[in-house]
């Protein structure tokens, strides 16, 4: 009984230590890629400058913003607020980037609570009433009134419009972010993923995990998942795919470091690998479809491997590139039907490239 009960603790201590090494990586891994991510909130010190009071891992101040929204009552479960106001664009973009994201959309989230909280709606008036929209957006989740607990708490914690902070079931904050862009919602479910999901279903955080994430378009996960794996040619390939579809600025860094890379090493695969991650993402900028195309073009006129699927690659890339890249790119399907008719018994070759030719117009 003694040696069950010691096997318990030691059992116990380790998850712990996991748990806690999963903040740390957390945080790493969000202070590089993160968006809008901050560990605390500014203010300014007895010099006159500016500094930043850290909140992480630091108990969250008691609340009650309703009988049903408070502390004790959200007390074990991990909790996001948003703070928000119908005045700020970029707060209603964040309460319906929740929605989607957390409620509707999946189960993974469904014992997690997310709060609006109603703050300093009453400061400007442009016409828009709180629980008008809110009722009329059917969110998935409660909000609060713009009262007294909510002044005290939000005031207390410094929270802006907007700001969205995590709680995690000890009632520590685990995460902060401030402002909005199209990846700050993603930001705090792969933080609740994280820390509450893999290792209440005791994840395993592989490269075959990475695979499935990439799958499933969860490019976040992906790319935390990855971060933590010895990097291969394949997991920076994958990187970058991940990468692209986060950060286009961090991504596109990364894809012209790599092509030039290959460029000199000579390596043509890793070239085609690369044209066809580009090739694959739809909403790339123009720019990156060219150094894409770059790619491509290398590979077709030095790796002597070249064959019609990779030609059609580099004309995919091409007629994304730009409007007077488009004639020049039916030109060229134009020529290699002809050169196939030519060419007799080629039947295949030449409906592949009057199949390609319709499908990029």
């Amino acid at each position: 009984m003694k040696r069950l009960l010691l096997l318990v603790l030691i059992g116990w201590v380790g998850g712990t230590e996991l748990y806690a090494q999963d903040y740390e990586r957390l945080y790493k891994f969000l202070d590089q890629y993160g968006s809008n991510w901050n560990h605390g909130y500014r203010k300014e010190a007895a010099d006159g400058r500016p500094e930043v009071v850290n909140q992480l891992g630091t108990p969250a101040p008691r609340y009650t913003f309703s009988k049903e929204l408070n502390s004790k009552m959200m007390k074990g479960k991990f909790v996001v607020m948003n703070f928000w106001s119908t005045w700020c664009g970029g707060c209603r973009a964040l309460c319906v980037d929740l929605d989607s994201l957390m409620v509707k959309h999946s189960n993974d989230y469904r014992d997690v609570q997310i709060i609006g909280v109603n703050y300093k709606e009453n400061m400007v008036d442009k016409g828009y009433k709180a629980k008008e929209w809110w009722k009329q957006k059917a969110f998935g989740y409660p909000t609060t009134d713009d009262n007294k607990g909510v002044d005290e708490f939000s005031t207390t914690v410094q929270a802006g419009h907007p700001t969205m902070m995590l709680i995690d079931d000890k009632g520590i904050i685990r995460g902060r972010w401030d402002a909005w862009s199209p990846g700050t919602a993603d930001n705090a479910a792969l933080a609740v993923w994280v820390l509450k999901i893999v290792p209440e279903q005791g994840l395993t955080l592989d490269f075959g995990m990475a695979r499935r994430c990439m799958e499933e378009k969860q490019y976040l996960r992906a790319l935390y998942v990855l971060c933590g794996l010895d990097e291969t040619a394949e997991i920076r390939l994958m990187k970058l795919e991940a990468l692209l579809h986060i950060s286009s600025y961090q991504g596109g860094t990364l894809l012209a470091q790599m092509v030039e890379e290959a460029k000199e090493s000579k390596d043509y695969d890793t070239l085609l690998e690369i044209a066809e991650i580009v090739e694959r993402n739809e909403e790339l900028y123009s720019a990156y479809c060219k150094i894409g195309l770059d790619a491509a073009t290398v590979y077709n006129n030095y790796s002597r491997k070249g064959n019609d699927e990779t030609l059609l690659l580099g004309c995919k890339l091409k007629y994304r590139y730009g409007k007077q890249m488009q004639e020049e790119v039916l030109r060229t399907c134009d020529q290699n039907i002809r050169i196939h008719e030519m060419n007799g018994k080629e039947e295949d070759k030449v409906e592949f490239w009057k199949k390609a030719k319709a499908n990029l117009q």
